[in-house]
């Protein structure tokens, strides 16, 4: 009878002592977060400048669209068509 007893408090004991279960919504790796940051920046980045190259030949039709594609990504040059209207 005191062994039936003693079941509760072990497994209590046992359940206490698990690692807590990651937050919903975070990243368990953070490099991988900084990688795919980098990567859309770099993205970002090559299409920004294929868009200044287009504008420099005068070709207003691809320069819109690599900015506007640039702008969909959130990098560094989101702000690249600002002013082309």
């Amino acid at each position: 009878m005191r062994i039936r007893f003693l079941y509760p408090i072990v497994i209590a004991a046992a359940v206490s002592l698990l690692p807590p279960p990651p937050a919903f919504g975070t990243d368990p790796d953070p490099s991988t977060a900084e990688e795919a940051k980098k990567s859309a920046d770099s993205r970002a980045e090559k299409l920004y400048k294929q868009g200044t190259k287009a504008l420099d030949k005068g070709d207003w039709g691809e320069a819109a669209a690599a900015f506007h594609e640039a702008s969909r990504i959130e990098g560094p040059r989101a702000d690249g068509p600002v002013g082309m209207a």
